[in-house]
């Protein structure tokens, strides 16, 4: 037991080979690459500094949205907050994104309407005038790419669309896969998003689609808060700053409720992922794991996030051969995070 929790030597070696060679990378972020991967090798690793943790053999598309994440976790800092002005349209089913989503547009003065699914926010596009829609791709029923092939069709018997057909349509996913931005603009996307969305990333995307006032800035607010022993191997504190700068004076509780909604889908969502594996329905499992990446990685349980990506991967590949081992692992890996979220509030209080 003790040589299981000990830091496995290879890592201290490769800590220290990094920072001798290079002392100046010291303030640096720095990503461990190994051959060997378990839920201790990336707690270690953390612990000693290292920003992220990759298995190999390293995919491209994982190896730029870890680089993604990273470098964001860098001090975000805007010199000032754009006013756009216009009405957003949110389509996406999963209630984190849609706390996080929501406030980050409200932030930059927008209207925003939420629907939780592809044929909820066609019927929205019924009943209001919209300036922009951002659609999640995969979605129970409808995804999001049926819902924008409905959509650019114009009405007809089915919908009677109010809102124009022309305005733009931005995809967001959480998969993050080469060539994904290329492939949504050839079907008609205006635009392409990654999850977990980034206000700066977000900033971009809208500015090119709806009115800017330049000459009107709102100060950036947040100050940093402090990390805590308990949630740092589990909670990446950047993430959480980030949801702290959408709502600085706790006015709106994001925070809150950003955990309050990711605390309620784990209780739904857990117990289907048990019943997908006792079924053996990997596309079962599949769907929890999509949800909880992207979810997870919303509340800053990045760690999280990456396992549930991986066993994505590999059922998607069909590459599954110890399924009950993962499930049990991610199981366990849930339940961390929400103790963890639940200390944070718990000493926010």
């Amino acid at each position: 037991a003790e040589r299981r929790a000990a830091t496995p030597p290879w890592v201290h070696l490769a800590s220290f080979l990094l920072r001798r060679a290079c002392p100046s990378l010291h303030p640096a972020q720095t990503l461990l690459l190994a051959t060997r991967s378990s839920a201790d090798d990336v707690r270690q690793a953390q612990k000693i500094g290292f920003q992220g943790f990759l298995a190999k053999p390293v995919r491209r598309a994982e190896l730029r949205q870890m680089i993604a994440s990273v470098c964001s976790g860098q001090k975000e800092r805007l010199s000032g907050t754009p006013r756009l002005s216009g009405r957003v349209l949110v389509v996406e089913d999963n209630v984190v994104n849609q706390e996080v989503i929501g406030q980050m547009l409200r932030k930059l003065h927008l209207e925003v309407q939420m629907a939780n699914s592809g044929l909820q926010g066609l019927r929205a596009l019924c009943e209001q005038r919209f300036d922009l829609v951002l659609m999640d791709i995969m979605m129970p029923g409808m995804d999001g790419i049926e819902a924008l092939r409905w959509f650019k069709q114009g009405t007809d018997e089915r919908f009677e669309f109010i809102t124009p057909r022309t305005i733009p349509v931005v995809a967001v996913t959480a998969n993050a896969l080469d060539g994904d931005e290329a492939r949504f603009l050839a079907l008609g996307f205006d635009g392409y998003l990654s999850k977990p969305l980034r206000q700066n990333q977000l900033i971009q995307m809208l500015s090119k689609h709806l009115p800017l006032n330049n000459s009107d800035l709102q100060a950036a607010l947040p100050a940093e808060s402090n990390s805590t022993s308990e949630t740092a191997l589990l909670l990446d504190q950047s993430a959480l700053d980030r949801l702290r700068e959408l709502d600085p004076r706790g006015d709106n509780q994001l925070l809150q409720r950003v955990i309050g909604a990711f605390q309620s889908s784990a209780v739904r969502l857990v117990p289907q992922l048990e019943d997908a594996r006792r079924a053996r329905d990997l596309n079962g499992v599949r769907h929890v794991a999509h949800t909880f990446k992207s979810s997870s990685a919303s509340v800053g349980a990045t760690q999280l996030s990456q396992r549930c990506a991986e066993l994505e991967t590999l059922i998607r590949l069909d590459q599954v051969d110890n399924l009950d081992q993962r499930v049990d692992d991610l199981s366990r890996e849930i339940a961390l995070v929400i103790k963890a979220l639940q200390t944070l509030l718990d000493r926010q209080t």
